[in-house]
C-alpha cells in the first residue's frame, strides 16, 4: 500500500487512480492563528486529519500542541530556533520544510538525532519539484542536507500537492526521489513502510494522551 500523508480533498480520486491507497487530507494553519482558535475555544469543536502547523522561529516549547485533535500533527518551522524545538517536542508525528527556498541554517544531525530518537519523521513533497525549475534546485540543495543529517533514516515523501496536474504515480515519484539523493530502496520506503510508521507513531501519541487525561481525571475525582 502506497501513501500520500500530504493530500487534499480534492486530490483524492485521482491520488487512487494513481495507486495511492492511504490519502491524508492536510490543513495548514499559522500558529498564531492555531493558537487564536485555541483561546477562543473553537478548536475543541474542530477534528483534523491532518494538521500543519506554520512555526513562528522561537525557542518557546511547542506545548500547545498537546491540546490539538487531530490524527496527524506536523509542524513546519520558520527558522533554526523553531526547527530546534519540533526536533525537542513529544507531541508531533511529522517536521515539514518550506524547500522552495534555502534554509538559511545547517541542519545539525545532533539536533535531527532528538526527533529521530523521539520517532519523529521528515517529510519532502515532491510537488513543488514539478511546479517550478529554480525551486526545484533549492530541493535538490536542501533534500541532500537533510539526508546527510538523517543519514537516510526517518524521511517520507509526500505530494503537499495543491492542484492535481502535480500528482504523479508511486513509481515515477520513486525515480524522481534520485534527483533528491534517494535511491530506489530508500525511496520506496518513503511511500511504504516509514509512512507506516508515522500513523503507528501518531496512534501511540494520541492513545498515550488519551491515558494522561483519564489519569488525571482519576486524580481529581479522588480529591
Amino acid at each position: 500500500m502506497f501513501y500520500d500523508l500530504c493530500s487534499k480533498k480534492n486530490l483524492i480520486e485521482k491520488a487512487q487512480k494513481l495507486g495511492y491507497e492511504k490519502n491524508v487530507i492536510n490543513e495548514e494553519i499559522t500558529q498564531t492563528e492555531l493558537q487564536k482558535r485555541m483561546s477562543q475555544k473553537q478548536q475543541q469543536s474542530e477534528k483534523f486529519d491532518r494538521v500543519t502547523i506554520i512555526v513562528e522561529n522561537d525557542t518557546k516549547p511547542l506545548n500547545f500542541l498537546s491540546n490539538l485533535n487531530a490524527n496527524l500533527v506536523a509542524v513546519r518551522p520558520c527558522g533554526e530556533k523553531s526547527f530546534f524545538s519540533a526536533c525537542s517536542s513529544s507531541d508531533i508525528d511529522i517536521i515539514q520544510f518550506d524547500f522552495s527556498e534555502r534554509l538559511g541554517y545547517n541542519l545539525k544531525h545532533t539536533t535531527v538525532n532528538l526527533a529521530i530518537q523521539k520517532g519523529i519523521y521528515f517529510e519532502i513533497c515532491y510537488s513543488l519539484a514539478i511546479e517550478d525549475e529554480n525551486i526545484r534546485k533549492n530541493m535538490i540543495g536542501n533534500s541532500a542536507s537533510l539526508i546527510r543529517a538523517t543519514r537516510g533514516k526517518n524521511i517520507i515523501v509526500s505530494s503537499g500537492a495543491s492542484n492535481p496536474i502535480y500528482l504523479r504515480g508511486p513509481y515515477d515519484v520513486i525515480n524522481l526521489c534520485s534527483i533528491f539523493g534517494l535511491n530506489s530502496y530508500l525511496a520506496k520506503s518513503c511511500l511504504l513502510k516509514n509512512c507506516r510508521k508515522v500513523l503507528l507513531h501518531a496512534d501511540t501519541r494520541i492513545n498515550s494522551l488519551k491515558g494522561i487525561i483519564s489519569l488525571k481525571r482519576k486524580a481529581e475525582e479522588i480529591e
